[in-house]
């Protein structure tokens, strides 16, 4: 068709479209099928049928694109899964191990070693590594048990790829026995190229198999109101080195009232401080004091071991062990009470060939009277002098070593009111603690046990037989003999100058002290006495090895015993001084020391024994040859 007749043809069409009696044109359906080639038309069909140009190229390569697609995500997805699923991903956290290996449990006090491994199992390196251990608020350092270990920081610096490291970490722990302790380990990395910081922690448990201080507690289960009672508080260090100062306190309830101590307190009347705990070395500590209560009312003594606060010196800044100790106050039908030499103690003390004084006390606690009351008293014991007992209103049966108070010896026993109290008292004496053979009684006692028995009249309760029974142990505390002589002639040493002796003229004297322990072990014996400004101290001593010392400040002369064993034998010390008489010591025989004075601890009783001897003069009273004038000085 020419170019001129499609506008004719175009014309037509339309006019074709306005008409109202024009049906709609009938098209012809087609399949679709492989492109033809040929031009374009360049008019429209002049039939019904219609005819478009092919697609399929398009419709096939569109196609080929989505088969493609398909097939690389397919690929991608399995190769991310392939690396998420088996830990190839170079910045996994899960190729990352940090372990934290040390005991199951530890000995509080001792040396542990904690092991700390790092491992890392990605393809590149992990940088500024850190490690942050933290442990329970109570370590210490192992270098230092004064320093405190809550927090310890290293930095690693960069771990490398399939690089493993393994750090060891040495502290000391504390704790009561079977509590639970943490340590918990976080190690913070970076990687190459990013700034997130990444973070791995992981702990370990354990428990407290053992304290480092044992405390073994001793105490009545029950006692009455005003009874004095003893607590006994042993203290057993266990760790393997040294705890430096140490504190021990001990709460009292309320009721109790604080009398003495074996040991004196440091501070106040409830702590002691120990500079050194050495391992394996007890010590033993025995309180003394009176308690009062309700009865059945239950008191609790809370004894604590620890380290010393720097701050308060009578506080614990952590405990190293605890012990809760319970008494449940009672009260008897019928109560009993011993004094000794007016001591309520349990193991009152006296010396030998000594009066000694009971008095026997009992309160009825019961709501009704108690008739027929019998006392009986037994003293048994090698100390007991059974030809020197005063029964008082009693009776006393040597042959059975008792003495026995009924109604009708004392008539307070036949009724005894609710509530009333009364007493009764004997008189004995105790044996010389060196026989007349020269021989000694080793840790000598006086065993008193006194029974009380009646008869109840309350209403339910009448005819029931009632019974209280008190024991004491008498402890005869050790006779210490301290002799002091001046000699010239006698002696280990060679004296010289004149004698009597003269104005500002030196003379050399032997001084000797001579100790004898009659009966009990001693520790810590101490001989001391102190010198005159005129006389001078020489520095010669007898024996040798004798702990003898001299302060040229104070002028004290100084014996250390230590240990002092009973003996047949005394323990003799001999040492040389000088005297250098003035002219206002003419006519006179001065002193050439001060007073002589011993203390010590008998282990027995556990008391201080004293003695005492007069200062020794220039009068040579127990020398060889002496004459009266020779002691006066001459001008």
């Amino acid at each position: 068709m020419s170019q001129d007749e499609a506008p004719h043809r175009l014309e037509d069409l339309e006019k074709t479209l306005y008409r109202r009696d024009t049906p709609p044109p009938t098209l012809k359906r087609t399949r679709l099928g492989l492109r033809q080639s040929g031009s374009a038309a360049s008019d429209w069909p002049t039939g019904g049928n219609a005819s478009g140009p092919n697609s399929s190229t398009s419709n096939s390569f569109l196609l080929k694109f989505l088969i493609f697609a398909l097939l690389f995500f397919v690929v991608t997805l399995g190769i991310a899964g392939y690396v998420i699923f088996q830990g190839t991903n170079q910045i996994s956290g899960r190729n990352v191990d940090l372990a934290l290996k040390g005991p199951v449990a530890v000995k509080a006090g001792d040396e542990t070693s904690l092991q700390v491994v790092v491992a890392n199992r990605n393809s590149i390196d992990l940088q500024q590594v850190k490690l942050t251990l933290e442990f329970p608020a109570d370590t210490m350092s192992a270098s230092s048990t004064r320093e405190n270990m809550a927090r310890t920081t290293e930095d690693i610096g960069t771990v490398e790829s399939g690089q493993v490291i393994n750090r060891t970490i040495k502290a000391v722990f504390f704790g009561t026995e079977g509590e639970d302790k943490q340590v918990v380990v976080r190690m913070d990395y970076k990687i190459p190229g990013s700034n997130a910081l990444y973070t791995k922690e992981t702990n370990l448990t354990f428990s407290v198999s053992a304290p480092p201080v044992g405390l073994n507690v001793t105490l009545l289960p029950e006692a009455i109101a005003g009874q004095e009672i003893t607590l006994t508080v042993d203290v057993l260090p266990k760790a393997q080195a040294g705890l430096g100062k140490t504190l021990l306190v001990v709460r009292y309830p309320v009721g109790f009232t604080f009398t003495s101590a074996s040991i004196p307190p440091t501070y106040r009347e409830n702590a002691w401080l120990f500079d050194e705990l050495e391992p394996g070395r007890e010590r033993s500590l025995k309180i003394v004091g009176t308690i009062d209560g309700l009865d059945e009312e239950t008191k609790t003594f809370q004894v604590a071991v620890g380290l010393q606060d720097p701050i308060g010196e009578d506080t614990i800044s952590f405990v190293y062990n605890e012990v809760l100790v319970p008494l449940k106050m009672t009260r008897p039908f019928v109560a009993l009470l011993a004094t000794v030499n007016g001591s309520s103690s349990e193991s009152p003390t006296v010396t030998g060939d000594t009066l000694v004084r009971v008095d026997l006390n009992w309160v009825n606690n019961l709501p009704g009277r108690v008739t027929d009351g019998t006392l009986t008293v037994s003293l048994t014991g090698e100390a007991v002098n059974k030809v020197r007992v005063e029964a008082g209103r009693g009776f006393y049966r040597a042959s059975g070593d008792t003495i026995v108070w009924t109604k009708n010896s004392e008539p307070k026993l036949g009724v005894i009111e609710p509530g009333a109290k009364d007493s009764t008292t004997f008189t004995f004496y105790s044996l010389p603690l060196i026989s007349s053979d020269g021989t000694n009684q080793e840790n000598p006692t006086i065993n008193l046990k006194a029974v009380f028995t009646g008869t109840r009249t309350s209403e339910g309760f009448a005819g029931e037989k009632i019974t209280t029974t008190l024991e004491k142990t008498i402890k005869l505390r050790s006779l210490v003999e301290l002799k002091a002589v001046a000699l010239y002639r006698s002696g280990p040493f060679d004296n010289a100058g004149p004698l009597p002796p003269e104005v500002e003229e030196p003379t050399t004297y032997t001084i000797t002290w001579s100790v004898l322990n009659s009966s009990n072990t001693l520790r810590d014996a101490v001989v001391k006495t102190v010198l005159p400004p005129y006389v001078n101290w020489k520095n010669v001593q007898s024996p040798q090895t004798a702990e003898l010392t001299f302060n040229p400040i104070s002028r004290e002369v100084v014996w250390r015993l230590g240990r002092v064993l009973p003996e047949a034998t005394a323990k003799e010390l001999s040492f040389q001084v000088e005297l250098v008489p003035s002219l206002s010591q003419v006519g006179s025989s001065p002193a050439l020391s001060g007073p002589v004075k011993l203390s010590a601890f008998d282990t027995f009783t556990e008391t201080v024994v004293e003695s005492e001897s007069a200062a020794v003069t220039t009068e040579l009273k127990t020398d060889q040859n002496y004459k009266l004038p020779e002691s006066k000085i001459a001008p």
